[in-house]
Formats: structure tokens, C-alpha cells, sequence
């Protein structure tokens, strides 16, 4: 440790480490052995007039110190936490040999990795060595920091760096759970929900999605790693701790290239007024990176939201099984889902947030049923939610999925887009969805377009935002370049490989095409077609696996199992069926199916368009000729 120079050094390489985890390295270094109490980091790093919160600072310095150390709470080997005291540096330690080191170098001795032995304690002369030696560095170091004191050193204590001031885009990562108990964690990841949407609808500031940045949950990864995978300026993280009726709130902004902490703050309220606290925490943090607000975002940040504590816990509990419906596709956490919104709902019908997320919840269940069972419900619950509160952007956007895969009233789908993404700007799929409506209106490079910005609001989602538009633009090497990227990143995701088959289809990759196709049938549950393709595939080529596996769709949609008349109908093009191809689609005009819509930019339908009951069938959707 090289005080004077600001550095730690392993095997002559320099390992990154902050000001303040060095300092409170520097700190326990001055009395190697013995317990430095939080008070006294408190009064050295952060003294009574620095305005962070000194419990979340600390934790988070001492969190990155043995992050550079390579160390571990569970077994320290060089930093050992004194519960409810402060922390004791274990590991054995002594000065620089030569004279011109000895003024400003610590050196710390790692002990065997695989050693369980206890640590050997100090000598008494490496205990008195090593404070005066540090100590006449630290000379340096006030000398140095005095012509700093109106200046950058005295901004980062006090949150005011001019850093801060150039965020303009931000993460916030899922709130770590301090509660004690693993059954809060549904509880952590809704506020971390709810401090994503109230700044996403900042105009000013580009906010990830939440999809995005609850993949970085219990992350390894460095800030700066995850800031640089992000394209983010700043990162926000923090803690929930639950306590009774009463909740904790921490929330710290870090610099998210630099690792620089900016600013920190906790707060603590009744669990009644959870949301509240929840806002006042956002409308904080937006001042903090000097995000510009307008008086209708400052007067939503800081309304009062009392909630009956019964129905948000219902809320938070469906909020769970929506996001564990999202991981894997298993119905029964939807059906869970649905079940607990509607149970908000039922203890307070004025509740608005269970109603959006019960629209959420039905337009999943519009891929497993024929629309007109679902898509009505959708409506109802979103222009509910609207009635509550006309505010709110995801309630829009209900609305406009409604008219554009269902009604196909296309002026009702960019008005109810364009007001969704007024609201929230960082609405990524309001984005992705309005380049759906600009590509089915023939307005392809506009389509993308939105479509690209999706991705750079939500870049880890799955499925993900772009490769629909790079189908519809015949950008296909660049489509099958991007799926097969997204497939290495998580490869159990089918619509990647559903996507896919379309690219190999229109490249005539057809082997390609057989195995994504197989892939996407297994990951959603239907192993028997997917070893079915491939046998026929193997001893009776394409043309025939495809048909085999169309007539087999086809019992187990006349049985209820599936409801994928689109699907049907792309198969039968893809081996040269017209008439099955017209009929399926047909039907699917009949039940109006999501596929709909497409007619007039989705390749796949390129060897139709000069059928005559194809140009109907684009009339009777109502699609520009």
C-alpha cells in the first residue's frame, strides 16, 4: 500500500481501488490486529457535516475494499467485521525495508488461501511502526489536501462533484435486501420496481429497464462493468430493510465509469407510506444528478401515495410471480400472478398500479388463447387503471396493444403510443411497439429506428427489441449475427430461436431452420413435436417434417392445447402450401390474431402478395395498399 501516491499494489500490479475504501484500508492498517469501531471511520471519513448516509457509505467502502482484496465477509483472510463494533484487520502486516519506502509503503503478507490456521498476530514493534510510519505520510497527504478543501475533494463528500452533473442516463440495480429474511426479497425487488418507474418518467433522463437491470441481482460484476455493458452515465443502488410496520430505504448514486461514489441518503417511513418514501427517494436522486423536471414530473414525484399495507403486499406478491412467469414461461406463475392483482384490487379498487399489471398479465395470456377471450379484459382493466389516474404510461400503452393487435384501429395506436412515451420517455416497450406500428404502416427505417432505441433503454431484455425489425427490414445476416449473441447470453430463452427460424427461412438455411425451430418447440414445452421434426426431418427431409408437424399442431389446437393460427399459416408458406397458407390466415383474420397486422411487412408472406385473397385479407385488416 502506497499511501503517499494513493495506491495498493499485487505482484507490482496496481489494483483499482476508491478514496474511500482506500481510506478506511489506510485506517485499519494504522492499527493491524485491533478493532477500529464504526465511530471512529465515521469521524475520520465522514464527519458530522458531510451530507451522505454514513451506514450505507461505509458498507459499500468496506464491500469494494474486499472486492479489491479478493476477500470475503463468510471467511475473511484480511478483513474481519467485530459485529455491532467495527472491523480488525487479520492479516499479518509490516513496513518497507529501505528507507525512501518505509516513508510512505505498508506491506501486507496474504495468508495461504487453503491455510485455516488463525492469522499470526503482530509483533509489538510492527504494532508501533506501522501508525508512525503511516502517520508521517498522512503529513503529506493534509499538506496536499488543504489546497483541495474549495475544491473537487470537498465536492465528493459533499455530493456536489461536477461529475454528477454530467448524468444524464442511469441503472438503478435491484435494492439488496437487509430485511434478515430470504421471503423479503419479492418486497426489495418492487420498490426497486417502483424508484425505476417514477424515474423513467423524467424526460430528461434515460432510465434502464427494469428487465435489464434486475439481471444484475446478486451480480459479481464491477460498476464500472456493468455501467460500460449499460451504456449508463450514473448507477443507483441501495437497501430495503423491513422491520415490523416500518421500512428502510438507502439509496446511493455512484459514477458509473469511475466508480466514484456521489452521493447517499436513507430514509424511513411507516409501511403505509411506503410510496411516498419510495418517491421522495426518486424525486431526491433526480435533483442530486440535476435531472431537469418539469412541474407536472416534480408534482407527480412528490404527491402522497398512502397504501393499505394488505393490498400492496398482494401487489408486490403478483409482481413476483409476473417476473417469475417472465424467467421460464410457466403458466402457473401467471395464473398466481393474476390471482394477486386481482386480490389488490378486490381489498382497493383504487389502487391503479394492480390494474396495470393485470393488463400485463392478460396480454401474456393472449399468446395461449384466442384473442377475443383476452384482449377485451385488457381494455377494460387499462382504461380502469386510466380512470384512477390518466397518468399513468403503461396504462397507454394496454391501450394501444389493444388497438393495434386486436382492433387494428391504427389512429388509436400511435395516439395512445405517443402519450405513453410523453409520460415516460424510458418506456422501452412503448418504443419497440410503436416501431411494430411504423413498420406494419410500411414505414420501415422509422420502425427500426424506435426499435433501436428500445434496445438501448432495455439492451439485457429477453426476447429483445430488435430482431423483429431487422427481419422486417431483410437485414438478415445482421438478424442471425444479433439472435445468436442474444442465445449465447442466455440460451434458454425460445423466442430467440423462434425468431431465428425465420432468418435461416427466408436464407433458405433449412437444416438451420429445422434445429431453432425444434429448439424453440422444446424451451416451450413441447419436447414430443420437437423430436418429431427432427426424426422427420432426418428420413424424410424438410418439406415433409414441416407438414407432419402442422398436422400435428393442428389436433392439438382443435383440442385447445395451442392457439397459433399465425404460426400455421408461416409453416404452410415456408413449404409452398398457398391454399393451407390463405386458409390459416383466414382463420386467423376471423379470431384476430396478433400475426394480423403484419401482413404487409413480414417477408415470409412475399410469395402471397399477388394472390387475390391475400390483397383481401390486407383490405379487410384495414393496412395501407
Amino acid at each position: 500500500m502506497d499511501v503517499r501516491e494513493g495506491e495498493l499494489h499485487k505482484h507490482g500490479v496496481r489494483i483499482k481501488l476508491q478514496d474511500q475504501p482506500f481510506r478506511v484500508l489506510q485506517i485499519l492498517l494504522e492499527h493491524p490486529g485491533g478493532v477500529v469501531t464504526r465511530e471512529e471511520l465515521q469521524r475520520q471519513i465522514w464527519p458530522s457535516d458531510t451530507f451522505v448516509d454514513f451506514e450505507g457509505g461505509l458498507n459499500n467502502a468496506v464491500k469494494r475494499l474486499r472486492e479489491a482484496l479478493s476477500d470475503s465477509a463468510e471467511q475473511p483472510r484480511y478483513i474481519e467485521t467485530v459485529p455491532k463494533r467495527g472491523y480488525r484487520f487479520i492479516a499479518p502486516v509490516q513496513a518497507a525495508d529501505s528507507a525512501l519506502e518505509a516513508s510512505a509503503n505498508a506491506f501486507v503478507t496474504p495468508p495461504p488461501a487453503a491455510d485455516s490456521r488463525e492469522p499470526l498476530a503482530p509483533s509489538p514493534l510492527e504494532r508501533l511502526r506501522v501508525p508512525l510510519l503511516v502517520a508521517s505520510a498522512a503529513i503529506l497527504l493534509v499538506v496536499g489536501s488543504l489546497a483541495y478543501l474549495n475544491g473537487n475533494l470537498r465536492n465528493r463528500f459533499t455530493g456536489k462533484a461536477a461529475a454528477s452533473a454530467r448524468i444524464r442516463s442511469i441503472a438503478v440495480l435491484p435494492l439488496q435486501n437487509l430485511s434478515g429474511d430470504p421471503n423479503q426479497e419479492y418486497f426489495a425487488d418492487g420498490l426497486t420496481d417502483a424508484l425505476i418507474t417514477d424515474l423513467a418518467q423524467i424526460a430528461s433522463l434515460n432510465v434502464i429497464s427494469r428487465t435489464s437491470a434486475m439481471r444484475y441481482k446478486n451480480t459479481q460484476k464491477s460498476l464500472p462493468e456493468i455501467a460500460r455493458e449499460l451504456n449508463v452515465d450514473g448507477i443507483v443502488e441501495g437497501t430495503v430493510q423491513r422491520s415490523g410496520d416500518r421500512v428502510r430505504i438507502t439509496t446511493q448514486i455512484v459514477q458509473g465509469p469511475t466508480d466514484v461514489h456521489i452521493w447517499a441518503r436513507s430514509y424511513e417511513r411507516d409501511m403505509r407510506d411506503v410510496l411516498t418514501l419510495e418517491g421522495e427517494a426518486a424525486k431526491a436522486v433526480a435533483a442530486e444528478i440535476q435531472a431537469q423536471l418539469t412541474p407536472q414530473e416534480k408534482a407527480r414525484l412528490a404527491q402522497v401515495r398512502p397504501t393499505n399495507l394488505e393490498t400492496f403486499e398482494a401487489y408486490l406478491q403478483g409482481e413476483h410471480h409476473l417476473n417469475d412467469y417472465g424467467k421460464g414461461y410457466n403458466v402457473e406463475e401467471l395464473k398466481k400472478a393474476a390471482e394477486y392483482f386481482q386480490q389488490a384490487i378486490n381489498l382497493d379498487p383504487s389502487f391503479a398500479p394492480a390494474y396495470i399489471k393485470l393488463a400485463e398479465t392478460l396480454d401474456w395470456e393472449n399468446e395461449m388463447a384466442p384473442p377475443s377471450e383476452v384482449m377485451p379484459r385488457e381494455k377494460a382493466v387499462a382504461e380502469k387503471a386510466l380512470s384512477l389516474d390518466p397518468n399513468l404510461s403503461d396504462a397507454h400503452l394496454a391501450l394501444a396493444r389493444v388497438a393495434f393487435s386486436y382492433e387494428w384501429d391504427w389512429a388509436t395506436t400511435e395516439r395512445e403510443l405517443r402519450k405513453a412515451l410523453e409520460l415516460n420517455p424510458s418506456n422501452a416497450n412503448a418504443h419497440e411497439i410503436l416501431g411494430d406500428y411504423l413498420e406494419a404502416m410500411g414505414r420501415l427505417s422509422e420502425g427500426l429506428n424506435e426499435q433501436q432505441r428500445a434496445e438501448e433503454l432495455d439492451p439485457q431484455a429477453d426476447p429483445d427489441h430488435l430482431s423483429n425489425g431487422f427481419y422486417r427490414n431483410r437485414q438478415y445476416d445482421r438478424g442471425i449475427e444479433w439472435l445468436r449473441k442474444q442465445i449465447e447470453i442466455n440460451p434458454r430463452e425460445g423466442v430467440h430461436y423462434a425468431q431465428l427460424t425465420g432468418f435461416y427461412a427466408e436464407k433458405g438455411m433449412q437444416a438451420e431452420y429445422i434445429e431453432s425451430l425444434a429448439q424453440f418447440l422444446t424451451l416451450y414445452g413441447l419436447p414430443q413435436l420437437a423430436e418429431s421434426l427432427r426424426r422427420n426431418y432426418a428420413t424424410a427431409g424438410y418439406t415433409k417434417a414441416l407438414r407432419e408437424l402442422c398436422a400435428e399442431t393442428e389436433k392439438l389446437q382443435a383440442r385447445g392445447t395451442l392457439w397459433v393460427p399465425g404460426n400455421l399459416a408461416d409453416a404452410y408458406t415456408r413449404i409452398g402450401d398457398k391454399e393451407k397458407a390463405i386458409y390459416w390466415l383466414q382463420i386467423s383474420l376471423q379470431e384476430r390474431d396478433g400475426s394480423m397486422p403484419y401482413l404487409n411487412c413480414d417477408p415470409e408472406w412475399d410469395s402471397l402478395r399477388s394472390d387475390p385473397r391475400f390483397k383481401d385479407l390486407v383490405r379487410r385488416v384495414g393496412l395501407p395498399q
